[in-house]
């Protein structure tokens, strides 16, 4: 295994790997001090094994430079496989987009708001940032809605508001595909569990919303999603299973309530102590109703 540290790059790791596949660790800030587009763009251009796998772990930092990336790897021919092993949060969620296989680590977070800087002047040049800002968080968005669908207008909304995505958020909002799970007795063995569009088998679906539990509902609206569009609804039954799965053995029952699901639970205001909505979610995470 031959190991590259790129100039001035501290935080940005690429490992050759034997079977055609380079490992690219990205775990530090964007632009600026960080990990520059330029640098990157030197050591991307030198690899060439036919899989990349993009592994992230970065607070964000200049847009511009998380545009270039993200370019930069759509254009090189190896196929990408990008994993958040913690957060992908502002300019590196950008970065991550470009994955043709997104995949979320346990534990993981992707962040997306509205472009943002910093003006000293007076009015006319406050008012050319106002434009510029507006004119790049519209930009970013048409990144989000190429990989997610939506429109522009929907994930700027989402961006005003500052949006954290857990890994099941992520995979139902359409920005990542997949969830890994390293389980804890086997560390060095990880499982991938595919939420794709070939994830068919073993998730039930559901025709009509009023199939749905209501507090499957309540996240989907939580989450500013369609309530009404049945990919939105297939992505929630596919993650509610894939995460059951995930997070439980082979001979768990199938009530098991898992630490991961009273965590989301309790964002979402719902007590997983209580019978009836304990209840409740086990029927919303098989996709039907009780």
């Amino acid at each position: 295994m031959t190991t590259y540290t790129p100039t001035l790059a501290a935080g940005f790791t690429i490992q050759a790997k034997a079977a055609g596949a380079a490992d690219v660790f990205l775990y530090g800030e964007i632009g600026g001090g960080g990990v520059r587009a330029a640098d990157f763009m030197r050591e991307l251009t030198a690899i060439k094994a036919s899989r990349i796998n993009l592994y992230l772990n970065s607070p964000g930092g200049a847009a511009h430079d998380g545009i270039a990336m993200y370019n930069a790897l759509r254009r090189h021919p190896a196929r990408v496989r990008a994993v958040v092993d913690g957060i992908a949060a502002s300019a590196a969620s950008v970065v991550a987009m470009a994955g043709d296989t997104v995949v979320m680590a346990r534990g993981s977070s992707l962040l997306i708001h509205d472009a943002w800087g910093v003006t000293i002047g007076n009015a006319d040049e406050h008012g050319h940032m106002l434009a510029d800002l507006d004119r790049l968080s519209d930009q970013l968005a048409d990144i989000y809605a190429a990989r997610a669908g939506g429109s522009r207008e929907q994930w700027r909304d989402r961006m005003r508001v500052e949006t954290t995505y857990t890994a099941e958020e992520a995979i139902l909002a359409g920005l990542a595909d997949e969830i890994e799970v390293v389980p804890a007795n086997a560390y060095t063995t990880g499982k991938i569990f595919a939420l794709s569009s070939t994830y068919q088998h073993g998730a039930p679906t559901a025709t009509t919303i009023e199939e749905l539990n209501p507090d499957t509902i309540a996240l989907i609206r939580q989450l500013q999603l369609d309530e009404n569009d049945p990919e939105v609804r297939r992505r929630f039954v596919a993650a509610s299973t894939a995460s059951a799965i995930a997070s439980q053995p082979e001979t768990s029952p199938a009530d098991q309530i898992t630490a991961d699901e009273v965590d989301i639970a309790r964002r979402l205001g719902l007590d997983l102590h209580d019978a009836a909505t304990r209840r409740n979610w086990i029927a919303a995470r098989a996709g039907r109703t009780t």
